[in-house]
């Protein structure tokens, strides 16, 4: 299975953990794969949304020219089984030969564990990347970035420990206080995190509620 990383500089290993130079010194072939693979996961995408996203200055014969090479080198690079096709016109990654981080922190989200998540993201999305010639595509890649460093993450905190937290004077509040989080001021209540702050913010939040949880549970009542 290949090995994508997303966050931060973008990073592209084969399944032996040897990376792909060959794909990440293309930016614009490489972030073809990305966009593949992260907008829509699972779905397929139209030729003709591609080319308007990465080849919106050439006409259409000179677009699906150069759309054509990219996936063939794609295909080449990275093997034929982690591209697909649904007939002439429609593209996507098969998302089961490939691990990502930022697939891998959505679900980390879903699931509510918030170490997992704060262990993956390690830096804005494609830092460093740039793709001339492709305004669109950046557009997409600011539009990502703020979602996935704002998107709420909502926390379903045991019934009675949000009073217990607002005074900050919890164990869990001092750990909080030791932590100087970056960003908005936390407030936990019983249920749903405080709408005003980032997900990193409250993410660091339950991670220490959660040990708390887990090494005083005695101390909690509802």
């Amino acid at each position: 299975m290949l090995t994508l990383r997303a966050f931060g500089a973008l990073d592209l290993r084969d399944a032996e953990g040897a990376p792909l130079g060959s794909v990440l010194s293309q930016s614009k072939r490489a972030a073809l794969l990305v966009y593949l693979l992260l907008s829509r996961p699972g779905e397929f995408h139209r030729r003709d949304s591609l080319l308007a996203l990465f080849w919106p200055e050439m006409d259409q014969e000179h677009g699906r020219n150069s759309l054509s090479k990219a996936l063939s080198f794609l295909r080449k690079e990275l093997g034929e089984e982690v591209l697909l096709t649904r007939g002439s016109e429609a593209v996507g990654v098969d998302s089961g030969q490939v691990w990502c981080d930022v697939l891998a922190f959505r679900e980390a989200l879903k699931g509510e564990d918030w170490a997992e998540a704060l262990e993956l993201y390690r830096g804005d999305l494609l830092e460093g990347l740039h793709v001339k010639g492709a305004p669109e595509f950046v557009d997409w890649v600011d539009q990502e970035r703020v979602g996935l460093q704002e998107g709420p993450p909502r926390a379903h905190i045991p019934r009675g420990i949000g009073p217990r937290l607002r005074g900050m004077g919890s164990p869990v509040g001092a750990g909080l206080r030791r932590r100087r989080m970056p960003g908005p001021a936390v407030s936990l209540t019983c249920g749903v995190r405080s709408p005003g702050g980032s997900w990193r913010a409250s993410a660091e939040a339950l991670a220490v509620l959660d040990h708390f949880v887990a090494s005083a549970p005695q101390a909690l009542t509802c």
